[in-house]
Order: C-alpha cells, then structure tokens, then sequence
C-alpha cells in the first residue's frame, strides 16, 4: 500500500496523509482535501467521453458536479 500512496503522490502531485480502502473505493487524506479514487472498468474512449460530458455541464454553470482529478500531465488514469 506504501508504494500505491507514491505512486498516487507521484502522478497527481498532492501530498497523501493517509488512506484508507472502504469497499472498492481508496478514500485519502490530501492536502488538498478528502479523494476518493476508484477503479473502473471502462474503455479509454469511454472514460475520456464522461470526462468530457462532465466538462460541458460545468462549463455550462452547473457546479455541483464531481470532476475528475488530471495528473500533472494532464492524463485521467492511474495505470
């Protein structure tokens, strides 16, 4: 799990305090707040189809919609 929180601290540039798993889904403690990161079963295409549905709305004025966090280059998956 240690090298999972690199890997995590790495790839988003956040600062992991401590984690914890609750069913599926790995709620962390960041220094930018609560994550919650979950694995999905979805295509590439998929993925980046929801990410950019989401996009819209927010763009759109809708604020209370869950986003997705980029990695530092801008990337959507954790491999």
């Amino acid at each position: 799990m240690i090298l999972l929180r690199d890997k995590i601290t790495q790839f988003f540039n956040i600062e992991v305090f401590y984690f914890m798993s609750i069913c599926d889904i790995l709620v962390l403690s960041t220094d930018s707040g609560l994550k919650c990161f979950k694995k999905v079963d979805y295509s590439v295409e998929t993925l980046l189809f929801i990410h950019g549905g989401k996009e819209h709305l927010v763009s759109r004025g809708f604020l209370d919609i869950d986003r997705f966090n980029l990695s530092k280059r801008g990337s959507l998956m954790l491999y």
